[in-house]
């Protein structure tokens, strides 16, 4: 599209093949002039299949193409991949094959970076609905070797995050059970970090089967080498009689390249209004209600130096965890209650209060960690979070900053009742503001475009969007105009629409949007 008048400047449609279409979810991955694009296909419409489009559609084949950007074409020297793999199961004489129609490609596609070359795509899997069998499937792309020797070279190591045979009843939800899973479904992808010996992914698999005799990794982070097959750094001593229920903190804390959530001594459990989980431990609750964890996390170093791992999880709660050595948990922070009460039930007790990446963003010398969080009912409060980063006596914490919409207000508790999307920062008149979009939750609602002041969390910009905004996705900011995508239902229509953002004279970092 061209950028200042959203006119079109030219179409492409990926390769697909007999009456086949191809259908993208995830955010292709940039690379100088090319764009890698992952996808899936499904079948052309007829008088069975509608024109609309749905990730639930029966889904074929699962390609990645490369798109010359500046030859307007698909790029001859990277042949089409299909993804395959068969890999072991942890059973002997078992195997789990990567079955296209029950995965789906979500996440952002991740480049690593080579000094010596085009790089590595990492290409991440889960399924829609959870329905089994599914899994966490990693699949990392050389991008020298696919170009030099063709799309059978393409392919040079994947990752089975359960590796189970046994997944139950085909199409049987496993959204509240823990069989096989561990689908990484963020759609903000694996994260990249710069690691001390070169380039890291941090994996995020959701629900499903957790056990480290077993090489399941559901409902944990991953640190992961890229071309180096995993291994958690546990002690063997300590693991060997996991508990998947509640696993031995001395098992969990002696791993230094997997972090396991857990309730820290001291804090209060986790007990919802509606009294499912009463009785219950962090794992068994988190089954009952699909509270998983699987979204994307964020590194940031605090004013010592120290570098975390900020990780925020459906239930309400953000840990904080030491990037050196993922086994110890810092601290594990409430930001909102559990959706629900006796006389108020949540409208959508799965959804969670929180499913976002958080923002790493600057307030004069401090450094925040900011999180949208949601609610499903009429009577919590729920709102962006701003977290300030800090050194404690006990290493380093997490502090409210602030909180938009301010709390004790009535419009905490009537605004962010859905997923809104994830946060940008934008630095405007030397300052860091922060930007998203608040979806409209009925189709007659429209969405807004919300800007906020990074020091003090002061509204800045609450307008009206064109079209109803959508969860999830974040908003992108190029040459002073910021760009969000709506989609009215799931099956579309969709649209894309921008705003130039006008700094305000007199210091303030930002104070309306113009919609174009």
């Amino acid at each position: 599209l061209d950028p200042n008048s959203g006119a079109e400047l030219y179409r492409l449609e990926l390769p697909a093949t007999g009456a086949e279409r191809p259908f993208v979810v995830s955010t292709p991955a940039l690379v100088g002039n090319r764009l890698v694009v992952a996808y899936h296909t499904t079948l052309m419409p007829d008088e069975t299949h509608k024109p609309g489009r749905d990730v639930m559609d029966s889904r074929k084949h699962q390609h990645v193409a490369v798109v010359d950007l500046e030859a307007r074409a698909v790029d001859p020297t990277f042949p089409l991949v299909t993804l395959s793999a068969t890999l072991p199961a942890f059973d002997s004489g078992k195997s789990v094959p990567f079955r296209p129609d029950h995965a789906l490609q979500r996440g952002a596609l991740a480049h690593v970076p080579s000094t010596s070359g085009l790089g590595t795509i990492v290409v991440t899997f889960g399924n829609a609905r959870d329905l089994q069998p599914w899994h966490g499937w990693v699949f990392e792309l050389s991008l020298d070797a696919w170009q030099t020797q063709g799309a059978s070279a393409a392919v040079t190591l994947t990752r089975l995050l359960t590796p189970e045979h046994d997944c139950g009843p085909e199409d049987e939800s496993g959204s509240r059970s823990r069989a096989c899973g561990a689908g990484l479904w963020a759609p903000s992808g694996p994260l990249l970090v710069d690691g001390d010996t070169g380039p890291e992914l941090v994996l995020s698999p959701g629900n499903g089967k957790l056990d480290l005799s077993r090489g399941d990794y559901a409902n944990t982070l991953l640190r992961v080498r890229p071309g180096i097959p995993f291994a958690a750094g546990c002690d063997p001593e300590a693991c060997a009689k996991f508990d998947a229920d509640q696993p031995a903190l001395a098992c969990v804390e002696s791993c230094k390249d997997l972090f396991v959530p857990r309730v820290p001594s001291g804090d209060p459990p986790l007990r919802p209004a509606s009294g499912v989980c009463d009785q219950t431990t962090l794992f068994q609750c988190w089954e009952k209600l699909d509270y998983i964890g699987g979204s994307t996390p964020v590194v940031a170093a605090t004013p010592k130096g120290t570098r975390v791992v900020a990780y925020a999880t459906k239930e309400g709660h953000v840990f904080l965890v030491d990037w050196a050595h993922f086994g110890p948990l810092y601290q594990r922070k409430k930001l909102v209650e559990v959706c629900g009460t006796e006389s108020d039930g949540c409208q959508a007790d799965w959804a969670g209060m929180i499913v976002t990446q958080p923002t790493v963003a600057r307030a004069s010398d401090t450094t925040l960690i900011v999180v949208p969080t949601f609610m499903p009912d009429k009577t919590h409060e729920s709102g962006v979070f701003a977290l300030a980063l800090v050194d404690g006596p006990n290493g380093p914490r997490l502090e409210n900053r602030w909180v938009f919409p301010a709390a004790g207000t009535a419009a905490a508790r009537a605004r962010f009742r859905w997923h809104p999307s994830r946060a940008s920062v934008v630095e405007l008149a030397g300052e860091d503001t922060i930007w998203l979009v608040e979806p409209g939750t009925v189709e007659q609602i429209p969405g807004r475009l919300i800007g906020l002041s990074a020091i003090d969390g002061a509204l800045l910009t609450d307008q009206t969007l064109s079209g109803r905004g959508f969860r999830f996705t974040k908003p992108l900011f190029h040459q002073g105009v910021i760009y969000t995508p709506s989609c009215n239902r799931d099956q579309g229509a969709g649209t894309l629409e921008a705003h130039r953002l006008i700094p305000v004279l007199g210091g303030r970092a930002a104070g309306s949007a113009d919609a174009g």
